[in-house]
């Protein structure tokens, strides 16, 4: 399955300043990627980032290079999932839980990824993060100019 990893900054960024495969985090690749390059279709890739975030109001400008994140945006993001694991975790006994029965695991990992998909987008500013982590500590209101896309493969 393949990804991406999006790098965002306050202040507008020269190509000369866009992250590569070497500006990760060394516990990335081998953890969650298999490996990480540079991604040689950025307007599909912003189209793919756009198709994730602009149903809750984000707006993703390609010709100025910038995302911008409204009021109301985390509620709107956050929600379905945040139902869904409610569900799942009502739905869940403490047997499989404790690891007493099993279920393959699915039910865990659906819960976990339902709080932070580790292998979904991920946003580099300063430091690599999973998308659910970087909206949760977004201030709303907020345009990111848009730098490097890295392609990675999990």
């Amino acid at each position: 399955m393949h990804s991406r990893i999006f790098q965002f900054s306050s202040e507008p960024l020269t190509e000369d300043d866009y992250i590569t495969e070497f500006d990760l985090d060394e516990w990335f690749v081998g953890t969650i990627a298999d490996y990480a390059v540079e991604s040689n279709s950025r307007e599909y890739d912003l189209e793919w980032l756009a198709s994730s975030i602009e149903p809750h109001g984000a707006v993703v400008d390609q010709e100025k290079g910038v995302v911008y994140f409204p009021k109301g945006f985390k509620n709107s993001y956050f929600k379905k999932k945040f139902k869904e694991f409610k569900k799942l975790a009502d739905e869940l006994t403490l047997e499989v839980f404790a690891g007493i029965e099993s279920d393959s695991g699915l039910k865990m990992y659906l819960l976990e990824s339902l709080i932070e998909d580790k292998f979904g987008f991920y946003i580099y500013i300063e430091y690599l993060q999973t998308l659910d982590d970087f909206i949760r500590e977004l201030e709303e209101g907020t345009t990111y100019y848009i730098g490097g896309v890295i392609d990675y493969h999990a």
